[in-house]
């Protein structure tokens, strides 16, 4: 059997037959709305306490902002998938690049060579080939991994493949080479005879190669795209963040017993503040919906889980031992961003 390796990712289309693609095969795995809503979710908040705990405050505020985000990405990313598979879409890049970057984070895997894609783990690789024997890995491109999966599969041959579409016109280029060859790169993308320029090693830190990115990526259309989302953003384009992508719940009226609309949770602050090392407790609001989460005050969080559909806001209050007017108010809040209603 040939195997391909997880890179280039997201891959087009199905499995080929009578191959093993580890690329489509991590996708149709994790990039899955109740698994990127459940377990991940579930790891990203374990490792979110202990980052917080341990006072590892950059990465707590990461990890914050990813378990927040996995909430719209869960509801997103099925459709996202399952459009990408079809065609190279824009707005479906930008969902599922948000997903590769929960899955590294949750997952606690690297980064892949190409884009900002995860490379699974090596007990993931091989529980995924497991028993099948192995004739070769597909070698398709110079950032690919192959060389890297043979070794980790006993130092099977590697067998040049190919791509199955054309890519649109770009160039590739040596880190070392791109200050030497800005003029004429430059040129070309300035005349739309290439889209962007893929730089395959390190660049050097000096002021000529920085001013030669500078320019590659102030010329080129797909420039951003392929520097974040690999060959996949080369294919797909300008690629917009996707947060454009999330929409306001509707209000609600306030009237009669009212049912909560989300869920909700006090966590250790807001992504900005766990940066700082303040791990104040913060209300959030979260759909399982393409809305973004809001921060509200933890008292907030105590009146939605005591709304049941049955009991009115003085019940609420005395049960809260509150002033009544002040969770009137909040109960007004709550159904203004659409997190409470009646039923």
């Amino acid at each position: 059997m040939i195997i391909r390796p997880p890179a280039p990712f997201p891959p087009l289309g199905a499995e080929p037959e009578g191959m093993l693609d580890l690329g489509v095969r991590l996708r149709d795995q994790l990039f899955v709305g109740a698994v990127v809503g459940g377990p991940l979710r579930q790891a990203l908040s374990g490792r979110l306490g202990q980052a917080v705990e341990s006072g590892s405050w950059h990465a707590a505020a990461r990890l914050l902002e990813a378990f927040l985000d996995s909430f719209p990405v869960a509801a997103l990313v099925d459709a996202a998938r399952s459009r990408w598979t079809e065609t190279p879409d824009p707005d479906a890049l930008a969902v599922l690049g948000r997903a590769g970057e929960l899955v590294c984070l949750a997952m606690d895997w690297a980064a892949a060579p190409d884009g900002c894609w995860p490379w699974p783990s090596d007990a993931w690789i091989e529980g995924t080939v497991g028993t099948a024997s192995v004739d070769a890995v597909e070698h398709r491109d110079p950032q690919d991994g192959a060389e890297r999966l043979a070794l980790l599969l006993g130092e099977v041959p590697m067998d040049e493949g190919i791509f199955e579409e054309v890519l649109p016109p770009h160039a590739t280029v040596s880190g070392t080479r791109l200050a030497e060859r800005r003029e004429e790169l430059c040129g070309w993308l300035a005349r739309g005879d290439l889209s962007a320029v893929r730089v395959l090693d390190s660049l050097p830190d000096t002021p000529a190669a920085r001013l030669a990115m500078g320019e590659v990526r102030l010329e080129g259309e797909r420039q951003a795209a392929l520097e974040r989302f690999g060959l996949a953003g080369l294919r797909a384009g300008v690629v917009k963040n996707w947060r454009d992508q999330l929409r306001p719940q509707a209000t609600a009226p306030v009237h009669g017993p009212l049912v909560p609309r989300c869920s909700a949770a006090v966590l250790p602050g807001t992504p900005s503040r766990l940066e700082r090392g303040d791990a104040a407790p913060v209300g959030w609001l979260l759909w399982e919906a393409p809305s973004a989460p809001i921060p509200v005050q933890p008292a907030a969080v105590a009146v939605l889980r005591q709304l049941d559909g049955e009991r009115d806001l003085a019940s609420v209050a005395a049960a809260l031992e509150a002033p009544p007017e002040a969770v009137e108010a909040v109960a007004a809040e709550l159904c203004r961003v659409g997190a409470a209603g009646p039923l």
